[in-house]
């Protein structure tokens, strides 16, 4: 209710996630934009404890929750495996979860897919460190999935550690993914050319600006917000 209210200005972590409930959600017809609604992004530090690495492997990695769209993940990468159009594997690790049927869904989808054969192994539920060190390693980070990621955290820990993106178009990719090295994918892509995105994508390195994640200009702007309210 409160995000389609059209009575109290609101505070939104993205652009994406604004355009979303003023434009595009189900849901938009019952609202409008507010003269002080306002984006304030979370704040990121500017430097993760993980470093980028020299070299890179050769494997596709998600890391993420399973509801963010990992089944849709996998399922591309079948669609590229199967086309030969990757023979690279494809290395999945989530989140602690609260529920141990969360970490079970996941090994069963997995389990069942593999036993086609396919080169994709789940490494369980990975501490944040250790998630960052295996993304560090990463091709790419692939997230092709839905529902899309409304601030895009993850994204920018690839981006300052090198490592490309592949994602849909549409989501918090749109105001961070600004690196020619990302993909953005869109309704006119065909696979191939997200195969010819990933030929050589393990050498090629990201970069993004932090500055307006900045902790401290982060700061300023919510305290501005307290001082006027």
């Amino acid at each position: 209710f409160y995000m389609y209210q059209t009575i109290i200005p609101r505070i939104f972590n993205s652009k994406s996630i604004m355009n979303y409930v003023i434009k595009e959600s189900p849901y938009s017809h019952m609202t409008t934009l507010l003269p002080d609604d306002q984006v304030i992004y979370y704040m990121v530090p500017k430097e993760l404890t993980q470093k980028p690495q020299s070299k890179r492997d050769n494997y596709l990695f998600w890391m993420s929750a399973f509801g963010k769209g990992m089944k849709e993940a996998v399922l591309m990468y079948i669609s590229l495996y199967e086309r030969g159009l990757t023979r690279r594997p494809f290395h999945i690790c989530i989140p602690p979860q609260r529920s141990r049927k969360d970490v079970e869904i996941c090994e069963k989808m997995i389990f069942d897919v593999n036993k086609n054969g396919y080169p994709i192994r789940f490494f369980g539920e990975l501490k944040y460190a250790d998630a960052l060190t295996k993304l560090s390693k990463a091709s790419c980070l692939f997230r092709p999935g839905l529902p899309q990621e409304t601030f895009g955290l993850v994204y920018l820990e690839a981006n300052q550690l090198g490592v490309p993106v592949l994602t849909y178009k549409g989501d918090a990719g749109e105001e961070i993914l600004h690196d020619k090295h990302n993909m953005l994918i869109d309704k006119h892509h065909k696979m191939q050319d997200i195969a010819s995105w990933m030929i050589d994508i393990q050498d090629q390195k990201t970069s993004v600006d932090m500055s307006k994640f900045d902790p401290q200009k982060i700061t300023k702007e919510w305290v501005k917000l307290i001082e006027n309210a």
